[in-house]
């Protein structure tokens, strides 16, 4: 997943959330500031839960800044954006392709997940603490 926080007047920065690619200590942080499972945790990404957002914020930011806690996390829910990689399209288009759904709904599926955009450039830094906060 392809994840693109840019705080208000800020520097647009995106990096790259794998599930697979977490540390035991990165997914028991995730659940337990969530209340949900690893697996839970990214379906509820996916339907754009803000909690599951903000877990996934404070995950990044916690790479600069390890003392921030959860609840010192805010953002403006339209500054964090997040889509599927073109791996994980075309995952979903195989799996969309196979099923059982009626030719009109597997061809909108299909277009929504086609692949119109090059991979986006992604840095592993995360936004450095504050970006984005409300001051008052």
């Amino acid at each position: 997943m392809i994840v693109t926080y840019t705080p208000q007047g800020g520097t647009a920065q995106t990096w790259t959330y794998k599930q697979d690619e977490l540390t035991s200590a990165e997914a028991e942080l995730i659940e337990d500031s969530t209340g949900l499972t690893i697996e839970e945790f990214d379906a509820e990404l996916i339907k754009g839960r803000t909690k599951c957002k903000r877990a996934l914020l404070w995950l990044q930011m916690r790479k600069d800044h390890p003392s921030l806690r959860f609840n010192e996390v805010e953002f403006r829910v339209g500054d964090l954006k997040t889509e599927y990689d073109n791996d994980e399209k075309a995952l979903l288009r195989d799996a969309i392709e196979k099923s059982d759904l009626p030719e009109s709904q597997k061809k909108a599926a299909l277009e929504l997940l086609a692949n119109t955009e090059p991979e986006a450039e992604v840095n592993t830094r995360a936004p450095k603490k504050g970006a984005g906060e409300n001051d008052g």
